[in-house]
């Protein structure tokens, strides 16, 4: 497979912050004081019922499970956006990765940041998004977010709650402004984008995590 010539640095490449993260315990560790993050933004916007989840996680784990599934495709997304190329695909993962990376956006980019790690201290809870843009002639900002989906056919869903989540945390460390946040949905054969709203998406991922924490934090 041909690299695809895109731009992946600029001046103000986002700086990393001290934060480490633990893949065992899925928790997030503010590396100066040593704080673990007691909450993730996945749990704090997580609606589902428990039936629901327990669906979920039935097709989790092992070589076909969406876990191993997501982390690779997410990896080797995350390549193409450092170097141009996602590098060597699993057979599996080509119907996937072809038509993502032969989408017209990536055009319009410069890359900021990917897989960025973020915490809000006050309220002990980390997260980390899949990638911040700038676009190449608007100077505009965007956060993306890769999902994917192994029905081609299958309907996206939103992702405004946890776009809000990784800006309002996002901006608790760094004066940035972000103007869109985008989806980007990996499917075997296809690929699509759905777009939401910065401001309105904050004030959601506020709200449930107002209503997480009433639940999940003792007084």
């Amino acid at each position: 497979m041909q690299p695809i010539q895109i731009p992946t640095l600029l001046p103000r490449r986002l700086t990393p912050l001290p934060i480490a993260f633990d893949h065992e315990s899925h928790t997030y560790l503010w590396s100066p004081t040593q704080q673990r993050m007691a909450h993730s933004i996945t749990k704090v916007i997580n609606t589902k019922t428990a039936k629901q989840m327990e669906m979920i996680n039935a097709t989790k784990d092992g070589p076909e499970g969406w876990a191993y599934i997501g982390t690779k495709l997410h990896g080797y997304m995350e390549t193409f956006l450092l170097t141009g190329d996602p590098g060597d695909l699993e057979p599996w993962a080509v119907p996937y990765i072809e038509p993502a990376i032969r989408h017209p956006i990536w055009g319009r980019y410069n890359v900021l940041a990917t897989e960025y790690r973020l915490a809000d201290l006050t309220r002990s809870i980390g997260g980390s998004f899949d990638a911040l843009l700038q676009n190449k002639k608007t100077e505009e900002i965007t956060l993306l977010d890769f999902k994917s989906q192994r029905n081609p056919k299958a309907s996206t869903y939103s992702i405004a709650a946890q776009g809000g989540g990784y800006i309002h945390l996002l901006q608790q460390h760094h004066p940035i402004i972000v103007n869109k946040i985008i989806g980007f949905w990996l499917r075997p054969g296809s690929c699509a984008i759905t777009r939401h709203e910065p401001d309105p998406s904050v004030a959601l991922y506020q709200d449930l995590r107002d209503r997480y924490l009433e639940t999940n934090v003792p007084f």
